[in-house]
């Protein structure tokens, strides 16, 4: 049963990302048909893990969220502020969030940290931030190889000066302003991260 669960969120995914692909396209931003494939590919190369992982529907779910809610930006969201934030800085905070309650539950079964949950939570919030890290190497690669535009491997809407706009023109790219934009969105990385271990911490110790 939970088996097909599995199966039934990552094909619910699939059609999502048809239908962002299909926008995509017909709005000509194709650097976001790259979004659709990668966080399908990385929902089943999870789904192929899901043993190791120990992975149940809800933690699987809250992931493919994550990542669906990133690639939703194909319709402008990453121009957008929501109460006071920037959409990228929810991405950054619901991501980590994810990948955090994901490594918590499989760390936890590992005999050596066992009933050790706070170097679980240590080990995952470092773990999550250095992933995350790894994303913002991507993106700086990503721009200064294939240049300016929108999604996961190149620079643009999202990736602006906090406070002062969020999207790069031409001459804001390369300068201070890409510094400041992955300081912050490593340290939404790190709050998603710890909130992830919080609410993970606690059901363990109350289950």
């Amino acid at each position: 049963m939970s088996k097909l669960k599995l199966r039934l969120v990552l094909s619910l995914y699939a059609i999502i990302m048809i239908i962002f692909a299909r926008y995509a396209y017909i709005t000509e931003a194709f650097t976001w048909l790259w979004d659709c494939v990668i966080t399908f590919l990385i929902g089943v190369v999870v789904y192929k893990f899901r043993g190791r992982l120990r992975l149940t529907p809800l933690l699987f779910f809250v992931l493919m969220f994550a990542l669906g809610l990133h690639t939703a930006g194909v319709y402008g969201l990453y121009t957008k502020v929501f109460f006071g934030l920037d959409f990228d800085h929810y991405t950054h905070f619901i991501g980590s969030f994810a990948m955090s309650v994901i490594l918590v539950n499989w760390l936890w079964y590992y005999k050596s940290l066992k009933n050790k949950l706070a170097t679980v939570c240590f080990i995952a919030i470092l773990m999550t931030i250095g992933i995350s890290a790894i994303h913002e190497i991507i993106e700086f690669l990503g721009y200064f190889y294939l240049g300016p535009g929108e999604g996961f491997l190149f620079a643009g809407a999202g990736d602006g000066l906090p406070g002062v706009t969020n999207v790069y023109t031409a001459a804001d790219i390369g300068v201070s302003g890409t510094y400041s934009n992955a300081i912050v969105d490593i340290v939404y990385n790190a709050v998603g991260a710890t909130a992830g271990c919080v609410m993970m911490g606690l059901k363990k110790l109350f289950n």
